[in-house]
């Protein structure tokens, strides 16, 4: 089968086609144009390539895939596959082998260990300031029980200078009344005596 010039006008310049691709001198000819053409290909820039390797960076190698030789570890595959981009099979796992990456399963797994390791160093974390809260707290707990000690003392002890000093107080006004009652027994008996002593009654 031969292509016709029509066809051939639509490939664009930066296909890069041989001249020896069409069969026929008058195809040629009608595409010389495209053929002699200098490609206008600009370089990638070094930040895409960048960002390229730092996406590469990002995929792990796969453990399962690698392979004791002479010269060190390398990756099965990876020489024939490393080119093919990421979801070029369907199969997950699959494109994961041949690309030489950490398939989903294995990153799943690491996912969840780093996961659990953060839970526990922040379980961990939590717990020791827990238990400083719990020494501060019961620390402030003890200051408030001896202060609030100490306020019960101060007042059993006010309350008992308070009873010492009323007792004093009943005390002298015993005395007080015993020394008025006695008062008044003398004065009584001394007008006896002079009642008794007068020989005149009225």
């Amino acid at each position: 089968m031969y292509t016709s010039a029509k066809k051939v006008a639509k490939v664009p310049a930066e296909t890069g086609i041989t001249a020896s691709f069409f069969d026929k001198e008058e195809d040629r000819i009608a595409n010389k144009d495209l053929f002699n053409k200098p490609k206008d290909v600009e370089p990638v820039p070094n930040e895409l390539m960048e960002v390229e390797q730092e996406a590469d960076d990002k995929e792990r190698i796969n453990k399962r895939l690698l392979i004791q030789t002479k010269d060190g570890a390398r990756v099965k595959g990876v020489g024939i596959a490393k080119n093919l981009p990421q979801g070029f099979y369907d199969d997950k796992t699959k494109d994961a082998n041949i690309r030489g990456v950490e398939t989903p399963a294995d990153k799943a797994k690491r996912e969840w260990n780093e996961f659990t390791m953060a839970m526990n160093e922040e379980t961990v974390k939590s717990n020791q300031m827990l238990e400083e809260e719990d020494e501060s707290f019961n620390f402030s707990k003890d200051i408030d029980e001896v202060d609030q000690q100490i306020a019960m003392f101060t007042k059993t002890k006010s309350l008992a200078d308070r009873v010492k000093d009323l007792r004093k107080k009943r005390e002298e006004l015993r005395k007080k009344k015993q020394e008025a009652a006695q008062d008044e027994e003398m004065s009584s008996g001394s007008e006896d005596e002079v009642d008794w002593r007068q020989q005149n009654i009225f």
